[in-house]
């Protein structure tokens, strides 16, 4: 079942969504956004501070163009010219 008919039916949402992004995206800084809530009110209070760390860990790759290319040439080859 799509996700967009799942949505458009009268009943609760229960359950997970994940939607994974192609790395040639995800390299790309403002082609990717993150967007995250949970209904469990422990687990959501935390996510903040963990997406926080996260960002943290990744920034040192992406928040840098030439990084982000350098990167991208060892996923796609060296031909590779997204950033």
């Amino acid at each position: 079942l799509p996700f967009s008919k799942y949505l458009e039916e009268k009943a609760p949402i229960r359950g997970q969504v994940r939607i994974t992004l192609n790395p040639d995206v995800f390299l790309r800084a403002t082609y990717a956004r993150m967007f995250t809530y949970s209904a469990d009110p422990t687990y959501h209070k935390k996510r903040p501070k963990f997406i926080k760390e996260l960002v943290g860990l990744l920034e040192p790759v992406l928040g840098h163009k030439d990084v982000r290319t350098k990167a991208a040439c060892g996923i796609f080859g060296p031909s590779s010219s997204r950033s």
